[in-house]
């Protein structure tokens, strides 16, 4: 049965333009659930089922009103690294589609609102922030790690990406990010 739901998924992704339809997606979040499996272990399935997701840079947006990216809010049928990530988190925690589109948008936006200036556009600044749940484990590995620290500019982003209006209430802000160095 698994399989089955495994394979309707697959094939809706690639016939029907944004993705499977909501009750496909329902079937194998249905499926998914009856396996006695933890979030991590949901996680690990989901995020091997999406293998081959076809890569598209910056899929999503805010929905057809966006005024600045009108690019669907949800499109399952492609992902960029960031939203393959959001999508196998919000998938896993999710029974079925309208609750992952809700998961999405708490991921994906400063307290769930959708719009252009709240979306978490930077992942250690914003996305990390914005999600608690999501816990720096980098120091913990045990190996030797070094740190950068970089600062982020709202305004000098929004200025590039053709949204001039936004972020001139925002601060720059220093951001330190711990990494493992490659010899």
């Amino acid at each position: 049965l698994y399989a089955m739901s495994l394979l309707l998924l697959l094939s809706a992704v690639i016939l029907v333009p944004y993705g499977p339809q909501p009750d496909v997606v329902d079937t194998y979040l249905a499926d998914l659930a009856r396996q006695p499996l933890s979030y991590p272990e949901r996680v690990a399935v989901v995020a091997r089922d999406a293998v081959g997701t076809v890569y598209r840079d910056g899929p999503l947006g805010e929905g057809p009103g966006g005024t600045y990216d009108s690019d669907p809010l949800i499109d399952l049928a492609c992902a960029d690294c960031v939203t393959y990530v959001e999508q196998c988190l919000a998938l896993a925690a999710s029974s079925d589609y309208k609750e992952t589109e809700e998961k999405l948008q708490q991921i994906r936006y400063a307290g769930g609102v959708v719009d252009f200036a709240t979306r978490n556009h930077f992942m250690v600044a914003d996305w990390l922030a914005e999600n608690a749940w999501c816990v720096e484990q980098t120091k913990a590995l045990g190996v030797p790690v070094a740190q950068v620290t970089r600062t982020i500019s709202k305004r000098d982003f929004f200025q590039r990406v053709k949204a001039p209006a936004l972020g001139h209430d925002v601060a720059d802000r220093d951001v330190t990010v711990s990494y493992i160095p490659v010899a």
